[in-house]
């Protein structure tokens, strides 16, 4: 494996899927040590996991967030002057100090993680400066970190035409999933690679059996980005009056905010943020898991191109999945190609009700669906699908355990979402 220098807006061991992304990644078999330049606010940087295959250097980073109330041509005006004489030359002197330790240590091969604007705009700043292998790897396309961010249109233009200048000079470039992968196609120099968390199943069996004699458990992780499809699971425990099969229902929660309302008597457990260990086994106690994707416009560039990291820790539990998701996001197609999960639209009240009252009394059907779960985990997201994807992405020769680089898609009856999916 070439020297390699990691220039990416996290680190390992960070909170959210970022950090387990990149512990996961620098874990894989061969994979040689890499210089991390984060850029990463100190508040969060006591959480970086040292590991011998990293060193890190770290960068303040750049308030890249606008404020949501300043709309029309007037709110336009002051985020360009913000942005003019705050954040741009915050991303010169940013890209100043990178390009003095990128010179202080030249790698062979130069890896970006596109998870920022900063990441975007100083990867710009230091492209005509980049002599060695260019690596891009993209988890939420450009347009969804502006929307997130509140850019005016303008600045959106702007990012997403320096996000496509990476991808087309990048040698190498990766992806989350197979929707971004063709979208993406006509802008890279080769097809993407698919890098999404893999599952070790060495101890994976299907977990069908009630959780708790007088509890129905549904679980979610992560973060929650799908407000309306959140509401409306909770509107069908409202209708049901929070009991199922006789057994009270309980929202059984793991992440960093979340927002509950009910108009009965309800409940919800609520754990906060917890390491990956201990959400798995708070997962693993749960009768079925929830993976909502978002149906919102503001949202559609994440929901079309990115794809839920949760599904492979879902999985890994062996439970039964409720999935409740757009026709025109990724989710639909993978689950649909992979026979897979409980599927509802996200605004049918009707079939979520009839989903959790299957999962609840009906055997079979709960037998099945835990199978399903396991079968994913071992076909698909699968840690060695996982490890050949970055050794492939980093140069590395493929391993005699690696699974075939297949295109999952093209070979499965996979094919993109409509005609915007080529959008960026």
């Amino acid at each position: 494996m070439d020297s390699t220098t990691l220039l990416t807006s996290s680190a390992p061991g960070t909170p959210g899927v970022g950090g387990v992304l990149i512990q996961a990644m620098l874990g894989c078999e061969d994979v040689q040590p890499v210089r991390i330049a984060s850029i990463l606010a100190p508040a969060v940087r006591e959480s970086v996991t040292k590991t011998h295959t990293s060193s890190v250097t770290f960068f303040d980073p750049v308030d890249e967030f606008y404020d949501p109330i300043h709309k029309g041509i007037a709110g336009t005006i002051k985020r360009l002057r913000r942005r003019q004489t705050v954040y741009d030359r915050a991303i010169e002197v940013l890209a100043e100090r990178l390009r003095q330790y990128l010179n202080q240590n030249p790698p062979e091969q130069l890896w970006l993680i596109l998870n920022s604007l900063a990441t975007i705009d100083v990867a710009t700043a230091l492209l005509p400066a980049i002599r060695c292998r260019l690596l891009v790897q993209v988890w939420d396309d450009a347009e969804h970190l502006c929307l997130q961010r509140n850019c005016d249109r303008l600045t959106r233009r702007r990012t997403v035409g320096r996000f496509r200048r990476l991808l087309a000079r990048a040698d190498r470039t990766a992806v989350i999933c197979e929707q971004m992968r063709e979208a993406y196609r006509p802008h890279v120099k080769n097809s993407p690679i698919v890098i999404r968390l893999g599952v070790d199943t060495e101890a994976l069996q299907p977990r069908w059996a009630p959780s708790h004699p007088s509890e129905f458990r549904i679980g979610l992780s992560g973060s929650m980005y799908c407000h309306h499809e959140w509401r409306i699971l909770q509107q069908c425990c409202d209708n049901l009056g929070w009991t199922i099969d006789g057994k009270r229902i309980v929202l059984v929660v793991v992440g960093g905010r979340i927002e509950f309302r009910s108009r009965s008597n309800a409940e919800c457990r609520f754990y906060g943020w917890r390491p990956p260990e201990e959400t798995h086994e708070i997962m693993s106690s749960c009768d079925v898991l929830y993976l909502p994707q978002s149906s919102a416009p503001e949202n559609d560039p994440l929901t079309r191109l990115s794809f839920p990291t949760k599904l492979s820790s879902y999985v890994a539990t062996g439970r039964p999945i409720l999935v409740q998701a757009p026709r025109k996001g990724s989710l639909r197609p993978f689950c649909e190609t992979h026979h897979f999960g409980a599927v509802c639209d996200a605004d049918d009240l009707g079939a979520i009700e009839r989903s959790l009252r299957l999962l609840a009394t009906d055997k079979s059907f709960r037998v099945d669906q835990a199978e399903a779960s396991c079968r994913v985990a071992r076909e698909v997201l699968t840690a060695r699908a996982f490890a050949a994807g970055v050794r492939s992405l980093l140069g590395i020769p493929r391993s005699e355990s690696d699974e075939p680089l297949r295109i999952a898609g093209e070979s499965e009856g996979f094919s993109p979402a409509g005609p915007g999916g080529s959008r960026h």
